[in-house]
């Protein structure tokens, strides 16, 4: 079975006049909240198999506080899982890199931003249900071999 983790980054710093979205870091309270959610997530697992992130700082922040605690074989930062990123291309894209490149991967990480969190558990779920995310939580949806639609597992959130 394939377990996707699919991450929202931490709480933001609001842009400053002129900042790039993309350059934009991770609040005191994003920092925080990212350590009670990976401190929930170390209880039940060791490592990932692959850590996928966003190329915006938060992201990065967010995936480097992460493998602080869980490290994982191998990270990629990937320009399709940013915020305006098509959930349908990037899941399709992604069972295609497991079944060719890791294809005995069971857990795997997405460390992204709304909507596309939204959409990726849309697009994942046999109910296809696509729920709000809160900075830093994290759904869980499990996939049988083969398929390309799993259920929803779990929802870890900071307290």
């Amino acid at each position: 079975m394939l377990s996707l983790y699919i991450m929202r980054h931490g709480d933001a710093q609001p842009a400053r006049l002129g900042q790039d979205d993309a350059e934009r870091c991770l609040s005191p309270l994003g920092h925080t909240e990212i350590a009670q959610v990976v401190e929930q997530l170390a209880t039940e697992l060791s490592h990932f198999d692959v850590l996928i992130h966003s190329p915006y700082q938060r992201a990065r922040e967010t995936a480097q506080a992460v493998l602080a605690k869980i490290p994982a074989t191998d990270v990629i930062e990937s320009h399709e899982c940013t915020p305006a990123g098509d959930a349908s291309q990037f899941g399709d894209g992604l069972l295609a890199l497991l079944e060719l490149k890791y294809p005995a991967a069971e857990r795997i990480l997405i460390v992204s931003h709304m909507p596309l969190v939204s959409y990726l558990v849309e697009h994942f779920s046999l109910d296809q249900q696509c729920p709000l995310f809160a900075t830093a939580a994290v759904v869980r949806v499990d996939i049988e071999q083969r398929q390309s639609r799993g259920i929803v597992s779990a929802v870890i959130q900071p307290s």
